[in-house]
């Protein structure tokens, strides 16, 4: 009998959390490709600091190659195992007072070209100041590589500029060009954009480097070349680019540019936060009319 009692005390401590604890933020989302799950990271990290609660990240495919895989605890390696999760569609229901809760965050990634500078949620609760100081440095120690990533390196003597130009690859469904159109890179208007650069680095040698999950990069870069003549220009890509290695490479390659030119793609914009460009170009309002791409707006960001 005194064994029975025992047994039932065990299993009963063990469905009740472990005395009263702080929350946390818990990420657990699967919210698209690698671009979309890495800023749903950053998104958190923000979260983290503005309501001082720890932050549980789980493991998703390419998280193992970066710091705060390691940095963050797994749920069932931390105090918070046993928290009643609680998905949240705005910030403002995270109480830190509460106990022995999970907030697991389900805005979303949304594709708003605002975000470059400030970013709100749907719910307009709360906004990220993507360049504050303090963030910048969390965002650095949670994306440092924990491997060695062969990188993209220009020459030193050239104004460097990184083109990111998703076409959707083997990845995308047919239909997403149509469906979310400011997504995927309008090749002229990056053309328009590289001549613009051009022209404002007074005709400097300027070297070129297409980042590109397309399944024909060969036939993208000649495409390329063949409208950029100027001995001034060098244009170049990276032939094999379906790889882990390859992708890491075009993602931390892209930090190290003096200008980016990109969609609204949140791998590109994770190369921009982290990166330190000169200035940005990134695609605006697009529509997709009769299999291409048009481009209505951009925005122009500075740092």
């Amino acid at each position: 009998m005194k064994t029975s009692r025992n047994l039932f005390l065990f299993f009963l401590m063990m469905a009740l959390p472990i005395g009263a604890g702080e929350p946390a933020i818990y990420l657990n989302k699967n919210c698209g490709r690698l671009g979309d799950r890495l800023l749903f990271v950053a998104e958190g990290i923000w979260l983290s600091m503005m309501f001082n609660l720890p932050l549980v990240v789980e493991s998703f495919e390419y998280s193992d190659s970066f710091a705060f895989d390691q940095q963050y605890p797994k749920l069932k390696n931390s105090p918070y195992w046993n928290y009643r999760k609680l998905p949240i569609k705005r910030a403002s229901e995270i109480d830190p007072q509460r106990e022995n809760i999970l907030y697991a965050p389900d805005f979303g990634v949304p594709y708003a070209e605002e975000r470059l500078v400030r970013y709100t949620t749907r719910s307009d609760e709360y906004q990220i100041d993507w360049k504050d100081p303090k963030f910048q440095e969390a965002l650095a120690r949670a994306f440092k590589p924990l491997e060695s990533i062969p990188l993209v390196t220009p020459p030193d003597d050239h104004i460097s500029i990184a083109v990111h130009v998703r076409t959707g690859g083997a990845v995308d469904k047919s239909y997403a060009p149509k469906a979310l159109p400011e997504k995927f890179t309008s090749v002229s208007w990056a053309l328009e954009k590289i001549k613009e650069i051009y022209e404002l680095t007074g005709h400097q040698p300027t070297y070129v480097h297409i980042f590109t999950d397309s399944t024909d990069p060969k036939a993208l870069l000649e495409g390329f070349k063949r409208r950029l003549l100027s001995p001034n220009l060098i244009v170049d890509t990276v032939v094999e680019n379906q790889s882990k290695q390859a992708i890491l490479t075009d993602l931390y390659s892209m930090m190290h540019f003096d200008y980016l030119i990109c969609p609204q793609s949140s791998f590109s914009f994770m190369a921009w936060l982290l990166g330190n460009h000169k200035l940005t170009f990134r695609q605006g309002k697009t529509k997709f009319v009769q299999g291409t791409l048009i481009v209505n707006s951009e925005y122009k960001i500075l740092g």
